[in-house]
């Protein structure tokens, strides 16, 4: 890009116009769109998994996902779903399978 161009798009008006742009619901949808396309794609795949393979991005992950368990809200959401009756019959379920039944019974 030349200089002015880089000038003219670093402008707070011009920032303010291509967000009230991309906040339309015909341009978020067809981002929206196109992203789900690329994302399809094999070799977007296996960059994507090459990239989570990564310790730091597995260690990054782990902490978002343990600090987003600790909120409250997620914790009732939870409680709540534990409490419902098909959890509950899912639950039994899963128990009465014979490796189940083995690996809890090595762990008493």
């Amino acid at each position: 890009m030349k200089a002015k161009q880089k000038e003219y798009y670093q402008r707070p008006e011009v920032k303010a116009k291509k967000k009230k742009y991309y906040q339309r619901p015909e341009v978020k949808a067809r981002r929206l769109e196109q992203k789900r396309k690329r994302d399809l794609r094999p070799e977007v795949k296996a960059k994507k998994k090459k990239y989570q393979q990564r310790p730091e991005v597995k260690a990054k992950m782990k902490a978002y996902q343990k600090k987003y368990q600790q909120r409250p809200e997620v914790k009732a959401k939870l409680k709540k779903y534990q409490q419902s009756p098909e959890a509950k019959a899912k639950k039994k379920k899963y128990y009465q399978r014979p490796e189940v039944k083995v690996r809890r019974k090595k762990q008493r």
